[in-house]
């Protein structure tokens, strides 16, 4: 669809290959060095994924900003689960790649909508995607210490906790502290 930059509404734009239907075909999966991360189909390459997401979202970015909307009214997201196998998403949560992948955005700001994701449950052993709030929050407080401004989820109470934590270790005096 194409882009109103006239509305002047901050937008998130989010990563994925193919459409819904498609996504999770192997075509899709592929990321460089021989997949999403390699669960099916080669070794993992995790600079592969980061920057192939890293590079196909500033795309669409650029897009919308060429369109007419502010780069300060824009959101991106790695889309966590879309068109990405189970060692993608991991490697994209890692806290340096969501640091390099913001860097590589010209440090757009970013989302993670990791909640109760299939790839959690594949990890907790968790068919029932309501039971995946505690994968949920493992997520988001990796993505809190990879400098991801916001995070999407079911579980607000548990999250909010969790990164509330996670803000006063990071800022606790001492060595390591965030200044």
């Amino acid at each position: 669809g194409g882009v109103r930059g006239g509305a002047r509404k901050p937008v998130c734009l989010m990563h994925m290959r193919g459409v819904p239907q498609t996504m999770q075909k192997p075509e899709n999966l592929q990321y460089g060095g021989g997949g999403g991360g390699g669960e099916a189909g080669g070794s993992a390459c995790e600079d592969g994924v980061v920057e192939v997401v890293a590079e196909e979202l500033a795309e669409r970015i650029q897009r919308v900003v060429r369109a007419g909307l502010p780069r300060w009214m824009i959101i991106g997201d790695p889309g966590i689960g879309f068109a990405k196998d189970k060692v993608g998403n991991l490697q994209l949560l890692k806290p340096a790649a969501l640091q390099k992948l913001s860097w590589r955005l010209k440090n757009t700001p970013l989302l993670v909508g990791a909640s109760r994701k299939r790839f959690i449950g594949a990890l907790c052993d968790e068919d029932d995607p309501q039971r995946r709030d505690w994968g949920t929050v493992a997520t988001s407080c990796a993505a809190s210490s990879g400098g991801v401004c916001m995070v999407r989820v079911h579980n607000v109470e548990a999250t909010a906790m969790a990164l509330r934590v996670m803000d006063a270790i990071t800022a606790a005096p001492g060595p390591g502290a965030v200044k």
